[in-house]
């Protein structure tokens, strides 16, 4: 066996796309990954609002775990954040603490996108587009897709999962051609053009007081990085219950967004709550697996975002008896890890146990072992390859891109807004959105959790 194979807790995920690609061993995709180079410049008419940065934020957290070549930034000086748990902070100064390099001078790089609408892009550049509720690109030399305004964090965290994804397809060679035409989302009302004016959605009034995250690993942690993002009031106290079991590995960097060098050993729900906590939320930690015994307790919260990777988990999520579940799942393919479908429970077409079948396998089987440099052979080595054939391909981007849709859902029914029982997305297809609504009054599912307005009104 190669001295050079990786174990299965040091594998960085996102660096099987282009073995496969590229038909190169595993040390080969890391060189080739480490050449990649993104470059994002921000403009002072629009760093100033909140959806631009964390559009710029996110970008850097998913960027740099993609662009092993490194994130670099243009920012203007003299910029505050007015994002939770770096409010005040120099952005500059944040950007740096995530792992980004602000540089004066535009250097050469693979890919660059403007944080804002710019008519000085270049032609090969990528023109990020956000509102409140609305995120997306367009390619240079286009005009803005709508007045930029004031919003909040969540159009700008999908934009930012939804370009950063599209920019690493192209650099990779995964998919040709998908930077070419204007691409977004409104997610306040999915069957309208993003574009259009009823598709802007509501001043944000309401936010939810207490939630239940089912896992921590690559959804659970985005959750929670758009959850911290949002405008909650200083003294609102919200309390979050974060269920996992699992500790945080090295490979955990290459897709968790609150995975870092200094909390590499640590159990996720310690290394998350500390993050969260910072940003005024209370925690309460259940580190023990989700399974068929597990009851929401009487006052506990009735609502839960789900990231599981496992069919087991999924198949008992209503014996809980929470009044709404927000269930997210990601590809692991070559071909499908940038494909992201979300369910909501209970009340829908199907229960959790009739889409997940207990034969279900995941669509990762058809990776090819011997790109690790060797055949599978019987013993310890036939182990460790069998495990880091079958590990699932996973981004950072799709997480952030999927952590907005997911809590759209969850703000789209305090709003009054539609319910979605289903909805299919794959990041790297402009035409491949897919959704089905679910008639009811929204809002009577988050009755029993309470509500929290905002720290300000926000006009998206």
């Amino acid at each position: 066996m190669s001295p050079h194979l990786p174990t299965v807790d040091q594998l960085n995920r996102l660096a099987k796309t282009v073995m496969q690609r590229h038909r190169v061993n595993y040390e080969q995709a890391l060189t080739i990954l480490g050449g990649f180079h993104l470059h994002l410049v921000c403009l002072v008419a629009s760093i100033r609002r909140p959806q631009y940065q964390a559009a710029l934020l996110t970008a850097v957290n998913v960027g740099k775990r993609a662009f092993l070549g490194g994130v670099t930034v243009q920012l203007p000086p003299d910029v505050k954040c007015v994002l939770p748990g770096w409010f005040d902070q120099p952005l500059n100064a944040v950007v740096h603490e995530l792992g980004g390099q602000v540089v004066s001078v535009r250097p050469a790089a693979h890919k660059t996108v403007w944080i804002g609408f710019s008519g000085a892009a270049q032609p090969s550049d990528l023109v990020l587009i956000a509102d409140g509720w609305r995120g997306g690109f367009v390619p240079a030399g286009l005009a803005a897709p709508f007045p930029e305004t004031d919003g909040f964090a969540l159009g700008g965290v999908f934009a930012a999962g939804l370009v950063v994804s599209r920019a690493f397809a192209e650099v990779a060679g995964l998919a040709l051609g998908g930077c070419d035409e204007p691409f977004g989302l409104s997610l306040w009302r999915l069957d309208l053009p993003w574009t259009d004016e009823n598709a802007r959605g509501p001043a944000l009034s309401l936010l939810p007081a207490r939630l239940w995250l089912l896992g921590l690993g690559h959804l659970g942690q985005a959750y929670l990085w758009t959850l911290g993002l949002l405008p909650f009031a200083s003294d609102s106290n919200p309390m979050l219950f974060l269920q996992d079991f699992d500790h945080i590995t090295s490979g955990n960097w290459s897709a968790g967004m609150l995975c870092e060098e200094g909390v590499t050993g640590e159990l996720k729900t310690r290394a998350c709550a500390a993050w969260i906590e910072r940003r005024g939320f209370i925690t309460r930690l259940i580190e023990r697996p989700f399974d068929a015994h597990t009851r929401v307790g009487t006052d506990e919260p009735k609502i839960a975002l789900c990231g599981f990777d496992n069919v087991a988990g999924r198949r008992v999520l209503e014996d809980a008896k929470f009044h709404l579940i927000v269930e997210c799942g990601l590809g692991s393919s070559f071909d499908f890890f940038d494909r992201l479908m979300l369910h909501t429970f209970p009340g829908a077409s199907k229960r959790p146990e009739e889409v997940w079948l207990e034969t279900a396998q995941p669509d990762v089987v058809d990776f090819d072992a011997s790109l690790f440099g060797a055949e599978l052979a019987d013993g310890e080595c036939g182990v460790l390859l069998d495990e880091l054939t079958r590990k699932p391909i996973s981004a950072s981007f799709v997480g952030a891109a999927a952590s907005a849709l997911v809590v759209a859902e969850l703000l789209r029914g305090l709003h009054g807004g539609q319910r979605y029982e289903l909805i299919l997305l794959h990041l790297r297809a402009n035409g491949s959105l897919r959704t089905v609504e679910k008639a009811e009054l929204y809002q009577q599912r988050h009755a029993a959790n309470s509500k929290l307005r905002p720290a300000a009104s926000s006009s998206p």
